[in-house]
């Protein structure tokens, strides 16, 4: 029987997790993490692929470069070609860039996604590139990780495929500029009605040093917005 071709990974913390690990202080902020997890969710399983999910729970490892590629190599047993990566904090992550994505991958290359802070929100690896011991050498859940990816992907001679930069939220600051600039968007939207009237958002904001004035003229806090259904 031959092998299956892509599936795409989820690597997930529990929302409890993620929102302590972002150091979100404000309310509702276990919410706001759940909101990111569905969207994540929602545009993988628009693409049709198999999907996989591993939450805190499930991982096995002493860290996180261990416990991702653990959970990596479990699809891969599971008799998959090339596998996805996703994690639950890049709004900006579409249906669109996962099948552009898996086209690449099909196509022999390996996929980065390049996050803004320096780190990757997706990654699409063949089982006959992936290399254990260099992807644990990783500079994972740190601005270098890029760069190292780049070693990687010289040592194993191998074509590569960078999807456009996204930014993954990882403090409020990341959250404000996200809504700030794509709040029109179903995930902005419902982003933005979890935080509507949030004084203790608005707190942590102002404690970030975010001018008062960009507050009020922020068009999130003069109305509610209006709910639709997903496009």
């Amino acid at each position: 029987m031959g092998q299956k071709q892509t599936a795409i990974l989820l690597f997930s913390r529990s929302p409890q997790e993620e929102a302590a690990t972002k150091k979100f202080n404000f309310r509702r902020s276990q919410e706001v993490v759940r909101l990111l997890l569905r969207h994540s969710l929602r545009q993988a399983r628009k693409t049709h692929l198999p999907l996989f999910t591993c939450y805190s729970p499930q991982q096995r490892g002493s860290n996180f470069g261990e416990r991702l590629a653990n959970a990596l190599e479990d699809v891969f047993t599971k008799g998959y070609d090339n596998v996805l990566v996703i994690g639950n904090d890049s709004p900006g992550l579409s249906k669109g860039l996962l099948l552009k994505a898996n086209k690449a991958l099909l196509d022999g290359q390996l996929v980065l996604g390049p996050a803004l802070d320096g780190g990757v929100y997706l990654i699409g690896i063949n089982s006959a590139t992936y290399d254990r011991q260099r992807f644990l050498n990783l500079h994972w859940e740190t601005p270098n990780l890029q760069a190292s990816w780049q070693h990687y992907i010289s040592q194993k001679n191998i074509t590569v495929t960078r999807l456009c930069g996204l930014t993954d939220i990882d403090t409020v600051i990341d959250l404000w500029k996200f809504l700030r600039h794509y709040q029109t968007g179903f995930i902005g939207r419902q982003l933005s009605a979890c935080l509507h009237r949030s004084t203790s958002f608005i707190a942590e904001l102002k404690a970030n040093t975010i001018p008062l004035l960009q507050l009020i003229t922020f068009p999130q806090y003069r109305g509610p917005p209006v709910l639709d259904q997903e496009q």
